[in-house]
């Protein structure tokens, strides 16, 4: 077979290929993962900023998880308790089954209105910002909670407290997709999980060992305020979203956001992205259609 085939190659005026060794093969293969692994090294490298926002907003995603979870253990420890008419102070916050049952409600009550109101609000104040609101919302909360040991305080708290989650619900995933490179961006959108289970893991844990300890259900509820406060703090720190600036028409602050999230000194330093067509990473995170647009107002400007 061989022969017939090698003549019927000479007849034809073609030469027989020279088969590839097995081994070549190989440190070929081995060269292109090597390149391949490098090459995503490089990346991740520049979009670093771009997983430092993942991480801060992760922590929005971890309020969900965790108010889920944290009143499962400490509710005998935060209804029943020793009253001393005496003081204002309380051990516990005095509550029958079915009031136990409307703090609970409450929590899904703030959630429904914080997942309506506050992704539309996010169209006009930004992203972060509404996130920031947010935090400051769960942090009253969290005060009504274990500050006053009222009953319908502690509903008000939980009703906060589940605005913060329902906002969080609706922004976090928005803000992650508008951000992130299209390479990268299911990778980011894991920070949203990472944080919801490890919230629900911690927030199970610490009911476990400080349910029962002195004032260990207010710690326990403490932790979210903690959590809420610093990321406050972080938040006016991060780029704003891209899109969100062009929806608002603000071209030169789009690009320079995009820039400082890409880690170049220029757009037109990224790949697919050329001088005479701009596009690529803009489109990448769906610039409405106006990225010739931002570049034509930039140059103008300049």
């Amino acid at each position: 077979c061989f022969k017939e085939e090698q003549r019927n190659m000479e007849e034809n005026g073609k030469e027989r290929p020279i088969p590839i060794k097995s081994s070549e093969k190989k440190q070929s293969a081995i060269k292109k993962f090597i390149k391949k692994i490098s090459t995503t090294c490089i990346e991740l490298y520049q979009n670093r900023v771009a997983f430092l926002c993942a991480f801060v907003v992760m922590f929005s995603s971890f309020q969900m998880g965790f108010h889920s979870a944290a009143l499962n253990a400490p509710k005998r420890a935060i209804t029943e308790c020793t009253v001393n008419p005496n003081t204002f102070w309380q051990d516990c916050v005095q509550m029958t089954t079915f009031q136990w049952s409307w703090a609970l409600s409450f929590m899904g009550v703030g959630a429904l209105v914080g997942g309506t109101i506050f992704p539309t609000l996010s169209n006009y104040i930004s992203r972060i910002y509404t996130l920031i609101i947010l935090d400051i919302l769960n942090i009253i909360g969290i005060g009504l909670q274990i500050g006053i040991p009222i009953y319908w305080c502690f509903w008000i708290g939980r009703f906060f407290s589940g605005m913060c989650v329902g906002g969080s619900a609706g922004i976090v995933l928005v803000y992650l997709g508008e951000m992130s490179p299209t390479r990268f961006r299911g990778l980011l959108s894991m920070f949203h999980g990472i944080g919801l289970t490890s919230a629900l893991t911690i927030a199970a844990f610490a009911g476990i060992f400080l349910s029962y300890a002195p004032f260990g259900w207010r710690m326990i509820l403490g932790i979210s305020g903690i959590i809420s406060f610093l990321q406050a703090l972080a938040l006016p720190l991060l780029p704003r979203s891209p899109r969100y600036l062009m929806m608002k028409g603000k071209y030169r602050q789009a690009w320079f956001s995009l820039v400082k999230l890409r880690g170049v000194l220029s757009l037109y330093a990224l790949p697919n992205v050329s001088m005479g067509n701009p596009t690529g990473e803009l489109d990448d995170i769906a610039l409405l259609g106006q990225e010739k647009e931002m570049v034509h107002v930039i140059q103008e400007e300049e």
